[in-house]
């Protein structure tokens, strides 16, 4: 019960980081757009052509927050205090 009460609260923060991520990136892609929109013709007497800019967008890296583990988590090729009888399943 304490697992799947500890893993809600993680699931929790990491939903909420990444909501503000969500957020920065929607913010950060609408002036990209906005500045992509700028574009205007070249007089030809200064070579011709248009001037306008191409950025793309960007798109951040979402966190993942490790969950607690289920059973026991065993360091391999280490001596370590065992107590037996003590995993349910």
């Amino acid at each position: 019960m304490a697992k799947k009460a500890g893993n809600g609260i993680i699931a929790g923060f990491e939903g909420a980081i990444n909501a503000v991520i969500t957020m920065f990136e929607n913010m950060i892609n609408w002036v990209v757009e906005g500045i992509n929109k700028i574009s205007f013709d070249i007089p030809e007497w200064l070579g011709g052509g248009t001037f306008g800019f191409n950025l793309e967008k960007v798109e951040f890296k979402r966190v993942t927050i490790p969950k607690l583990a289920q059973g026991a988590v065993i360091p391999p090729n280490r001596e370590f205090l065992a107590v037996l009888g003590d995993q349910k399943r």
